[in-house]
């Protein structure tokens, strides 16, 4: 997670490392240079399904492993735009949709809560590119005190986060029953 009150993106921007300021920046401008790249950002509204058809569209081709309950991510945007707290953000190449993520917005806190690119647009770095605009948003306009990344390790997040949770939890299952041994067994 990142800590950005009273910043500007361009004063988060300039707290990342060189190496990372030159590859968001490089990577924005060859796709501006072709001219091929628009974003998108739906809080709500009249295009919401759209965009939800569009962001399963880019998840059901990017790398990750697809959500074990399908019906989760578009109900809590739903819930999420009509409480007014959902970034749900498009990058289109060619008029093509490359990228997706959806943040929620809400107490002064931006939170990721997914992201997916179609991994044939990945030469053109949009996952990278879409992070950038909506960091930009959500710190510009939104005013965030706080951007958290979500769950997860992976590498490319300490590029663009500089401070690290941990999150722990507790599986407990009552032996005493058939339903728990069976419910440790399949977990173990």
């Amino acid at each position: 997670y990142e800590v950005v009150e009273g910043q500007t993106f361009d004063d988060y921007l300039a707290r990342r490392s060189a190496q990372t300021r030159y590859l968001i920046g490089r990577r924005t401008r060859k796709l501006e240079r072709t001219g091929r790249g628009r974003f998108v950002l739906v809080t709500g509204g009249p295009d919401l399904e759209m965009a939800l058809a569009e962001y399963e569209r880019v998840d059901a081709r990017s790398w990750k492993p697809p959500e074990p309950f399908p019906r989760f991510i578009p109900a809590i945007a739903r819930v999420a735009a009509r409480a007014g707290v959902l970034r749900l953000g498009l990058l289109y190449v060619d008029d093509e949709p490359a990228a997706a993520q959806i943040w929620i917005v809400s107490g002064g806190k931006a939170t990721i809560l997914r992201l997916s690119y179609d991994q044939a647009f990945g030469k053109l770095a949009v996952g990278t590119v879409l992070t950038r605009e909506l960091m930009r948003h959500v710190i510009d306009v939104d005013k965030v005190r706080e951007v958290d990344i979500g769950r997860g390790d992976d590498p490319y997040k300490s590029k663009w986060f500089g401070q690290r949770r941990e999150r722990w939890g507790i599986l407990a299952f009552n032996r005493r029953t058939a339903k728990g041994w069976l419910a440790a067994a399949r977990h173990l």
